[in-house]
């Protein structure tokens, strides 16, 4: 069971950085205009 619960969390710590990386690019993106 805690096997699920580490790979859930992993999954969702990726999600998490994956979308602050692409609100960082959108960010830097618009103050460069």
């Amino acid at each position: 069971m805690m096997d699920i619960i580490m790979v859930g969390v992993l999954v969702l710590c990726f999600v998490l950085v994956k979308l602050f990386t692409d609100w960082c690019e959108s960010q830097v993106k618009t103050g460069k205009k």
